[in-house]
Parts: structure tokens; C-alpha cells; sequence
């Protein structure tokens, strides 16, 4: 009786087919998933930026323009975007475009004053989300200060994912 020694053509041409078939479907998916986390994470870095600059922008010239300056976050249909105003004059001084995709929750302008605080009371926060990735920036309104965690779903927030230092 002769024993079998390995595998036919066939059988190997079936499993490399298989695992070429889940290939396809497997890879895609987990780099769309990872590229979604990381432009959140980049889209949440803009915001804090532009928050920070905001602030700044109000402490060093509270002299000449006393009105202070605002960040506002503008919805156009599926499509996001900031400016910084010169509240003295409502001139834009900067206007950014966010990425396609990204959905932003929560509060639309922050006004801050000569002193950098928030001209508002109370909390004060702007979720950033895209697909199932959620970064929740918050600014501290007696302070002006900045800061950005990841989020779980439902509002609880880790701080081991921080993303911006504390000012």
C-alpha cells in the first residue's frame, strides 16, 4: 500500500485562493478603520490649535482690540469649518476647512476675552468625531485652557489618550 506524501496542485491552489479572498476583505477594512482614528485625531488637533491661537490672539492684543476674539465652527450641510473673528471689527482672521466626514457636537463659537478667559459661563466643549472615533475638546472658562481627550461612547472620557498638554 503506498502512502500519500504531500498535497496536489489543486488542494494548494484552493487554499491559496481562500486566503487570498479573505485578504481582500480583511485588509481594506482594517486600514480604512485605523486612517478614520487618526484623522479624527488630526481633525481634534486643529481644533485645539486654533482654540489656543484664539486665546493667544485675545491676551496679546487686548490693548487695541478690547472686544477680544471668537472661534467659530461652521456646518455647511456635510461639510465643516472654523474661522477666528476679530470681534471688534468681525474681520476673519483665519477660516480653516475640516475633512470630509468629520462631525463636530457641541458648542459653536468660544468667545474669549483680554484676560483669555471664556466671555461664557459653563462648560464649555466640542465633541470631534469620524466614523466611530470621538475626541472631546473642552476649555476650562475662568482659564481659557484647552484640552482634548479621546472619548468612549456615551461621553466617558480616557485620560491616558490626552492629546494636548495642559496650559
Amino acid at each position: 500500500m503506498r502512502m500519500p506524501r504531500g498535497h496536489t496542485l489543486a488542494e494548494l491552489l484552493v487554499v491559496v485562493l481562500i486566503l487570498g479572498a479573505l485578504a481582500c476583505v480583511a485588509v481594506p477594512r482594517l486600514s480604512l478603520e485605523a486612517r478614520d482614528r487618526r484623522q479624527a485625531e488630526v481633525e481634534a488637533r486643529k481644533i485645539v490649535s486654533a482654540l489656543r491661537r484664539t486665546r493667544s490672539l485675545a491676551i496679546l492684543q487686548a490693548a487695541t482690540h478690547p472686544g477680544g476674539f471668537a472661534l467659530e465652527i461652521r456646518r455647511h450641510g456635510q461639510a465643516t469649518s472654523y474661522e477666528i473673528l476679530d470681534l471688534d471689527n468681525s474681520a476673519v482672521v483665519d477660516s480653516q476647512a475640516l475633512a470630509s466626514g468629520v462631525r463636530c457636537q457641541g458648542h459653536s463659537r468660544f468667545c474669549f476675552n483680554g484676560l483669555g478667559a471664556l466671555k461664557e459661563s459653563g462648560r464649555a466643549f466640542v465633541d470631534i468625531s469620524l466614523s466611530d472615533t470621538t475626541f472631546a475638546v473642552t476649555v476650562t472658562p475662568s482659564t481659557g485652557a484647552v484640552q482634548c481627550v479621546k472619548s468612549k461612547p456615551h461621553g466617558k472620557h480616557t485620560a491616558d489618550r490626552s492629546i494636548s498638554r495642559r496650559e
